[in-house]
């Protein structure tokens, strides 16, 4: 009777295949997750937008106050932190120090703000290219968010 197995070099030769292959995976499979991450906080931002441009279009201004808005999370998410501001929204995650901006709720375009040198790398690890905040992008609908 012949019996049938492994060797220990095939099994060696198995595990080192598998970990080579995890580690050219690996770097692909993080940009998917971060980039599935920041496409939360486009789905949030896009909806407020929606409601933030239906109170323009009711001749009401922009709110700041996040109560009053319905697309708004109560609570801020595992992954950002949302703000909204006199004519835009911020989204800052929480674990790799950059934020999505939308300057403009009229334009809508949402750009990718690093809080510092390190985090720079963090907005070009996403799939999506979202351009560089330092462009300024006017908002003339004529709606303004109060003061306070």
């Amino acid at each position: 009777m012949k019996k049938q197995g492994f060797t220990l070099t095939e099994l060696l030769v198995v595990v080192v295949v598998v970990g080579i292959l995890a580690s050219v995976v690996q770097p692909k499979f993080h940009k998917v997750v971060e980039t599935y991450k920041a496409l939360e906080a486009e789905r949030i931002m896009a909806a407020v937008r929606s409601e933030q441009t239906a109170r323009c279009t009711l001749d009401k201004d922009y709110t700041k106050e996040p109560r009053k808005l319905v697309s708004m999370p109560a609570h801020d998410s595992r992954n950002f932190a949302y703000e909204l501001t006199k004519t835009g929204m911020i989204a800052n995650n929480l674990t790799k120090n950059y934020s999505l901006v939308m300057p403009s709720y009229q334009h809508g375009s949402i750009c990718c703000q690093a809080q510092n040198a390190k985090a720079d790398s963090y907005c070009s690890e996403l799939i999506r290219n979202y351009q560089d905040c330092t462009i300024r992008i006017k908002d003339d609908t004529g709606c303004d968010a109060p003061d306070n």
